[in-house]
């Protein structure tokens, strides 16, 4: 399991994941959205990323 999530296109913190399983978002984040069991967070730079839960 994946515990930092880095934007590939700027190379910033878009999110982490800690051994409880609780996710930390970047407030930055530009758009927020939860489809399922997977969140979509795009970075400032307009990079979508995607975390599978």
């Amino acid at each position: 399991m994946k515990n930092k999530y880095i934007c590939k296109k700027c190379n910033k913190f878009v999110a982490s994941r800690n051994d409880e399983g609780e996710i930390n978002i970047n407030p930055k984040s530009k758009k927020i959205s939860l489809k399922g069991k997977e969140f979509r967070i795009v970075c400032k730079c307009g990079e979508e990323n995607k975390i599978n839960l």
